[in-house]
Order: C-alpha cells, then structure tokens, then sequence
C-alpha cells in the first residue's frame, strides 16, 4: 500500500471524526437517544448519507466489482437497488420513527407488539 493511500486514509478519518464531534458535541449521550441518533439532532439527508456509506464495503467494492468483470454489469444491480431503497427508507419512514420516538428495532417491536417480542428478537440479534 502506497503512502498516498495510508495518508488518504488517515486524513479521510481524521475528517470523520472532526466533523463527528463538531456535529454531536453538544449531545447527551447517556440514553439511547443520544447514543444511537446523536440527541435526535440528525437529519434525514445525514442518516441516509450514513445508511449508505454504511452499506459500503470491501465486499460492495471489490468483490461485486470482480463479479461484474466476470459475469457482466448485472451484478450491481443489486446494490445499486439497495442503495435506493435504503435512502427512500431514510428520507420516508425514518422521520415517521423518530417522531414516534423509536430509537432501535427492539424499541419498535415493543411498541408495535409486546416485550417478549422485543427480548426475543433482540437474543436472535445478538445470536
């Protein structure tokens, strides 16, 4: 790996990071509403830009991209598709949930059903 390639890296986190704290300083993060959603501060555009890039990954970048070498472009349609989807999700259902004041998918199934449901799902999760 080339020297361009560490200080990329290295300066591609350290802008993570800054911007991170600058945009989450003034937050409480002892709940899961501070924890998990930055005290709710967030907007749609930041969270689907997260779930996005969140989705990216060497697998996404390297193998699909051998995949599409071998087998033709079609490949991507996958992803391509996913990301789509992940972004309406974040500009359309998200701001519904957060308004709800669901911050995790076990919150949601306790709200939406019961806390049996909720402990179940969450042991599969961490399973």
């Amino acid at each position: 790996m080339g020297t361009i390639n560490i200080l990329a890296f290295i300066g591609f986190t350290a802008l993570v990071a800054v911007l991170s704290y600058i945009w989450t300083r003034g937050t409480d993060e002892e709940d899961s509403d501070g924890y998990f959603l930055g005290g709710r501060s967030l907007t749609a555009p930041v969270i689907a830009g997260s779930l996005l890039l969140t989705n990216l990954s060497t697998e996404q970048i390297v193998g699909l991209t051998g995949q599409a070498y071998s087998e033709g472009i079609l490949v991507m349609a996958w992803e391509t598709l996913a990301a789509i989807a992940m972004v309406v999700t974040a500009l359309v259902l998200l701001p519904r949930y957060l308004k709800s004041g669901i911050s995790t998918i076990p919150g949601f199934l306790e709200e939406r059903y019961d806390a049996q449901t909720k402990t179940a799902v969450s042991l599969l999760f961490l399973s």
